[in-house]
């Protein structure tokens, strides 16, 4: 991206440059450390702090707590490791490796790079820095469209990596080393939970907390990677087919690889659209892949919301919306009296179930909240 070392210079000066890139980023990085997490990356109102996970110690940790201080090593572990699991340490990882994008895996780009002619590798410089600068303002302002984004460049920068890697001539080479590792950091970073609840929350109203529902499986594994590639490569193709002076693909590229990616991104944006809402009202599911319109449930209608096994079998009476989604399995709990107007194959079907079974990110902190908002909890 910009930032390795190319050429036949001098060690002294490889060197210097080095340094003066690493002083470069340690500045950076520092900046992004600072940043607070969003207010919706904080507790909810009315509670002392925020679940560390969906399992461990069950120790709460506030916005602003540091580690605390004491005299017995193991329990000084366990808040050490509870406070790096929590939101705000979480996201800033995530901040720090984004800004550390172009150091850890520049100079593998820049590598491999080479090879092309110079109109190719300005369009890759280009496209590289610009996906780069997207990413970034994702991370730190974080928005369902920044999620996207982010879902969409992250795998692609990971798949980059290693085409770049597969054509460098040194396959231990340092610069392979750290930019694989730099690109799976981030790829795991991005795909945490945590992350897209703060995505989600970043458009939220007033007093809302906003849920994420999980990706079915079965869009996960196969149309997801496949609507990632084609956003990709059809937006990079007319480009790269200029630079290459073909011009007849470079035709097609703009003429129809564009609007393909750009239709393949609008449905992976529908993937960051979908949540449960916890409203004054009560309680609202958003999803556009199962149900026609957002449905209000109202609180004096929701008798119980109860977390279940994702292996549980799924009683008469009750709809199932999960798609075949199964951590982080709920079931809302109803008296009858909630219309839904079920999707499905493009017909519409008015319900009225008695319960609802929805996947969710962050199960632990919705059923915490539930409470602080008269919503029973079983």
């Amino acid at each position: 991206m910009g930032v390795g070392v190319t050429g036949t210079g001098s060690s002294t000066n490889t060197n210097e440059a080095s340094a003066t890139a690493a002083t470069a980023i340690t500045a950076l990085i520092t900046t992004a450390t600072v940043f607070a997490a969003p207010v919706h990356a904080l507790p909810p109102p009315g509670s002392k702090g925020v679940s560390t996970g969906e399992a461990g110690a069950g120790m709460l940790i506030t916005a602003n707590s540091t580690v605390p201080s004491t005299t017995c090593p193991s329990a000084r572990l366990l808040a050490m490791g509870n406070w790096l699991r929590s939101p705000r340490v979480r996201l800033n990882k995530l901040r720090v490796f984004w800004v550390a994008v172009p150091v850890l895996v520049g100079p593998l780009f820049n590598s491999a790079l080479d090879s092309q002619t110079s109109a190719g590798k300005l369009v890759g410089l280009v496209f590289l820095w610009i996906a780069w600068g997207i990413g970034l303002v994702g991370v730190l302002t974080p928005r369902p469209a920044g999620l996207t984004a982010l879902r969409i460049i992250a795998p692609a920068l990971l798949v980059v990596a290693i085409i770049s890697a597969a054509s460098c001539p040194a396959p231990a080479d340092w610069k392979i080393i750290i930019g694989l590792i730099g690109a799976l950091a981030v790829v795991g970073l991005v795909t945490d939970p945590t992350f897209a609840r703060t995505a989600v929350n970043g458009v939220a109203y007033g007093d809302e907390s906003r849920y994420p529902l999980r990706t079915p499986p079965g869009l996960f594994f196969g149309p997801v990677p496949l609507a990632r590639a084609v956003a990709v490569i059809g937006l990079v193709s007319g480009p790269w087919a200029l630079a290459a002076n073909n011009y007849a693909l470079a035709v097609v590229g703009f003429v129809v690889g564009i609007p393909l990616a750009l239709g393949a991104a609008r449905i992976l944006h529908t993937l960051s659209r979908r949540w449960l809402v916890l409203v004054p009202a009560g309680v609202v599911l958003v999803d556009s892949l199962t149900i026609a319109d957002p449905v209000l449930m109202v609180r004096r209608h929701i008798r119980v919301v109860r977390k279940v096994p994702g292996t549980a079998t799924v009683s008469a009476g009750t709809l199932d919306l999960r798609l075949g989604a199964s951590w982080g399995t709920i079931r809302v709990e109803l008296d009858g009296e909630t219309d839904l107007v079920r999707t499905r194959r493009g017909e519409s079907k008015t319900l009225r179930p008695h319960s609802l079974v929805v996947a969710i990110n962050g199960r632990r902190a919705l059923l915490t909240d539930l409470p602080h908002r008269r919503i029973t909890v079983a």
